[in-house]
């Protein structure tokens, strides 16, 4: 069936000054595109030990348990660098299975730098630290077990405070109308890339990935606790971020963390230096349908897969140190576990 063609009043306008179909001369072609600007970590790292790396041997002979690059928090000459505490507290307490803690210095004395009780906004500098857990009691325990990877953490029944809100605890169940599936992708209502604002090149993309069915299901009941049901969430818009094509938000160039009262886009990959000159430290405009929940899992999802290079380092030094026989073979010399607060180390 032919269709006929309607022109508007300006296209016609300028239509109609064409005179012939072919113009008499060649138009040169736009120049190329600068490079963009860059923000530079500088090298710049927060790097993060397990306890029991600091007593077996100097930094250089471990990896840490936790690495972020770290950039300026904005492209202003002068502008703080570092990452906001919360961020990197609330991952090594995902690598703790859940345990909270607190920071200390990495060399001898390990004297405190922060905890929960520090405003979570604050923004630490670069350096060596080492994550130690409390207990109930308030005692410090040195030797906490790692999480060896996603699949065998258990989601905490109730995440974070500073990662609710924006949703009613128990939001109803909103699944996208039929009419905006593509595929197995499930199209979110958010019209615009939530990151770079872009309204074009755009997809939808999940937080937990579908490829986590089997994980969804083994956690089931705590995931019921976040609202709603988590079958019918995995594919829907409790579950959808709308992204540009060229980012992702579990490919480790950044994660989206409350900060300040919002949800902001922070760069941890030195790689991702041009996207951090327009994005680092932004605000979000995250959809209120979002389960944050998921948005938490989806951290926990980079924290396993992208940002902790060293827990099977740790995994190995604790077997070595409950197997000293062998420890002569590639291991450390000696293993020093710190059960008290009266440190000798």
């Amino acid at each position: 069936m032919l269709k006929s063609v309607v022109l508007s009043p300006s296209l016609g306008a300028i239509c109609a000054t064409n005179k012939h179909p072919l113009s008499h001369v060649s138009v040169e072609a736009r120049p190329g595109p600068l490079p963009l600007p860059k923000l530079d970590t500088n090298g710049c790292t927060i790097a993060v030990f397990h306890p029991i790396q600091c007593t077996s041997g100097p930094t250089t002979s471990h990896v840490p348990i936790l690495s972020f690059d770290v950039f300026p928090t904005s492209p202003e000459a002068g502008a703080l660098v570092g990452l906001p505490l919360g961020l990197v507290l609330d991952a090594c307490s995902i690598l703790a299975g859940n345990k909270r803690g607190e920071l200390q210095s990495y060399n001898s004395p390990h004297e405190r730098v922060a905890g929960d009780d520090v405003d979570m906004d604050r923004i630490l500098s670069p350096g060596l630290y080492r994550f130690v857990v409390v207990l109930e009691g308030g005692g410090l325990d040195y030797s906490y077990t790692l999480c060896p990877g996603f699949f065998a953490w258990t989601p905490p029944v109730a995440v974070p405070d500073r990662w609710k809100g924006g949703e009613p605890a128990h939001a109803p169940d909103l699944q996208a109308p039929a009419s905006r599936r593509t595929g197995d992708r499930l199209l979110s209502e958010d019209d615009v890339c939530v990151v770079t604002g872009a309204s074009s090149g755009i997809r939808s993309t999940h937080l937990v990935p579908n490829s986590e069915s089997r994980w969804v299901a083994t956690h089931w009941p705590t995931l019921l606790s976040y609202g709603g049901n988590p079958h019918t969430d995995l594919n829907s818009v409790r579950n959808a971020l709308t992204l540009r094509m060229d980012l992702h938000p579990r490919d480790g160039l950044f994660v989206f963390a409350p900060y300040a009262n919002s949800v902001v886009t922070l760069f941890v990959e030195e790689t991702a230096g041009d996207l951090a000159y327009q994005y680092h430290l932004r605000v979000v405009d995250l959809p209120g349908q979002i389960r944050r929940g998921y948005l938490y899992i989806c951290f926990a999802l980079n924290v396993f897969e992208h940002l902790s290079p060293g827990v099977g380092d740790v995994i190995e030094l604790e077997y070595r140190c409950r197997h000293p026989e062998i420890s002569a073979v590639g291991g450390p010399d000696s293993c020093i576990w710190e059960d008290s607060d009266d440190e000798s180390v």
